[in-house]
């Protein structure tokens, strides 16, 4: 059941680019996967090596501009955060489509007790630039 949920959350947000604005239909797009890994000592290392082992598949497609993920540093719920950041909406939806990368979200609530995924347009009302 736990498989059957995500896949059917992950459709609906793909899905959603049909009711986005015309004007947001260019807007960069990001998808925020958080994650709690599995019970016990080991769950954390069990969910990195699937990482690992998947690594190279998620990055190849060139439609992803960029994967970043950050652990909680509080070690509190989520555990991770996974951050996927797309030119706009037609790039997601292509590169999510590719049967590797679909295969490997199918596979994610096998390595991880909770898996949400959102999907985020840019907006520019907290324009910061790096000073560094």
């Amino acid at each position: 059941m736990k498989k059957l949920s995500i896949i059917a959350i992950f459709s609906l947000l793909v899905m959603a680019h049909i009711n986005v604005n015309a004007a947001d239909k260019g807007a960069p797009i990001r998808y925020l996967i958080s994650i709690d890994y599995l019970a016990g000592e080991d769950g954390k290392q069990r969910y990195l090596k699937w990482v690992k082992d998947n690594v190279e598949v998620l990055t190849s497609f060139e439609e992803a501009k960029s994967i970043t993920a950050y652990d909680n540093y509080y070690g509190v719920t989520p555990h991770r955060i996974v951050e996927f950041n797309f030119a706009d909406m037609q790039s997601a939806a292509k590169y999510w489509s590719y049967p590797a990368v679909y295969k490997i979200l199918q596979d994610l609530p096998n390595h991880s007790s909770i898996a949400k995924i959102g999907a985020f347009i840019k907006r520019g009302e907290y324009v910061y630039a790096d000073k560094n």
